[in-house]
């Protein structure tokens, strides 16, 4: 994702989307999140936004980042190699390493943008935009989020859940 995604994006823009997150409530689009370079949920452990797997990157960040680092050659052990130099996985990069350098949303707007598993009450949304691993109770057809229950499951796997309505 840092050194070889933004090769393949010909937009100013790129809506990340792993499999363990989804768009939930598309009518909560932000056009103001544009004027950003990193948009994404909160880390489920910082009240920092970070997690990457539901994220709006900027291309101009992502060239940027990539020509600090290696370009991945393809392989598992070259992918280990960078990962171990980097001490974070690549959203840790991106929200420790280069906050300085980018405009990164405030976590306010992140919140708004996703949950990804953040358990203070303060940041819990009822109707984010989606959501990347929030462990929390999702209804996918009214695209709820309820993060009342804090005991929640951090296993949760949404899966089966998104096959029902794929």
């Amino acid at each position: 994702m840092l050194t070889r995604a933004y090769e393949f994006i010909d937009t100013e823009f790129c809506l990340v989307v792993q499999r363990d997150g989804f768009i939930l409530n598309p009518g909560k689009w932000d056009n103001e999140w544009l004027r950003l370079d990193y948009i994404a949920p909160l880390f489920m452990q910082y009240d920092i936004v970070g997690s990457g797997g539901f994220s709006l990157r900027s291309k101009r960040m992502m060239e940027t980042i990539a020509g600090d680092w290696p370009k991945w050659d393809g392989t598992h052990e070259h992918a280990t190699k960078i990962q171990e130099t980097m001490n974070y996985y690549e959203d840790g990069v991106i929200s420790f390493k280069y906050h300085h350098r980018f405009k990164i949303a405030a976590a306010g707007q992140a919140c708004e943008f996703g949950q990804g598993g953040n358990r203070n009450p303060k940041y819990f949304r009822e109707r984010p935009l989606g959501f990347h691993r929030t462990f929390q109770k999702i209804d996918f057809k009214t695209g709820r989020v309820d993060s009342s229950d804090l005991s929640a499951d951090l296993c949760r796997n949404y899966d089966s859940y998104i096959n029902e309505i794929v």
